[in-house]
């Protein structure tokens, strides 16, 4: 299955100059979703891939800019395998997905007066966090009895522990960052 969008966003809700919410804003999602399955005696899989862009101006004169949950790419592959005698089943998924843009800090300015530092943004989410790529595995064991059946399994989650950043977190002077 292949599917292609385009989606026009109007009205989009914004802050105006003094702080109030404003409908000015605009919007552009488009993209391409794949999805391939395979389904045999034994094995069953499928694929999955997203491919998309979604954009935003939040005011006629202002500059277009990313969504903030954009994310370009997203892919899935997945697997299970049941055995000749149905006992056992045995599965995975491997996930691939783009990092969500953020906006950089480029540094700080230190107020005396209030003691205090002030953040210096760079351009609204002109920057990415890191991708992130996981592997799920899972075994499923099925006892059948007369009128009924018996389902046991172990399904375990990101098998190699791979961390995903989701956010950054900066020391009191913005001067170093940590996921």
């Amino acid at each position: 299955q292949v599917s292609l969008y385009d989606s026009e966003r109007t009205d989009l809700i914004t802050r105006g100059p003094s702080g109030e919410l404003i409908n000015q804003g605009r919007g552009r999602s488009y993209g391409a979703e794949l999805l391939a399955t395979y389904r045999g005696d034994r094995l069953f899989g499928w694929l999955s891939t997203t491919l998309a862009h979604s954009t935003r101006q939040d005011t006629p004169t202002s500059p277009s800019r990313l969504f903030d949950y954009d994310q370009t790419l997203d892919l899935v592959a997945a697997a299970t395998y049941k055995t000749k005698s149905g006992k056992w089943q045995f599965g995975g998924k491997f996930t691939f997905k783009s990092g969500q843009p953020y906006t950089p800090i480029l540094g700080a300015i230190y107020d005396s007066d209030a003691d205090t530092y002030y953040r210096i943004n760079g351009e609204v989410n002109s920057e990415r966090l890191a991708a992130h790529h996981q592997l799920d595995v899972r075994i499923d064991r099925i006892w059948t009895f007369d009128s009924w059946k018996l389902s046991a399994f172990l399904d375990v989650q990101n098998v190699y522990m791979n961390t995903e950043t989701i956010s950054y977190q900066n020391n009191f002077d913005y001067s170093e960052q940590a996921n």
